[in-house]
């Protein structure tokens, strides 16, 4: 039962999402491959997860790293690339986000430019 709750679901928010923003399309591969990514994790959990601290740990940091992506991308409306001009290195992934860092939060050190977008995020990953 859980897994159609979960493809519902998710189908639900994909429609009024699409339904908001027109211009804005998933594809129909991406969406059930994030699904189906849900749903491993889900079974994964399920099978591993009670009592193992480890699993917890790991399936943590993945979650809190998707979140972060995720919500950035929301933010930049996908016009936000992680590896844009650095590679896809490690090093390169991690030029890019310091590079992000210094010139948004040291150079210029001011608010968000879209605020509206911004606090539905961050309710959104604080009750996450």
């Amino acid at each position: 039962d859980t897994s159609f709750m979960y493809m519902i679901a998710g189908l639900c928010m994909l429609k009024l999402y699409q339904k908001r923003h027109p211009d804005i399309n998933a594809s129909a591969y991406s969406a059930y491959a994030c699904l189906a990514i849900v749903i491993f994790f889900s079974v994964v959990g399920v099978v591993f997860g009670k009592g193992n601290t480890a699993f917890w740990i790991v399936f943590s940091v993945i979650h809190i790293t998707a979140t972060l992506l995720l919500s950035t991308q929301l933010y930049y409306m996908g016009r936000w690339k992680l590896g844009e001009g650095c590679g896809w290195g490690y090093s390169g992934i991690l030029r890019r986000i310091v590079h992000v860092l210094y010139t948004d939060c040291v150079r210029q050190c001011s608010g968000p430019m879209y605020v509206d977008r911004m606090v539905l995020l961050v309710m959104g990953n604080i009750i996450n």
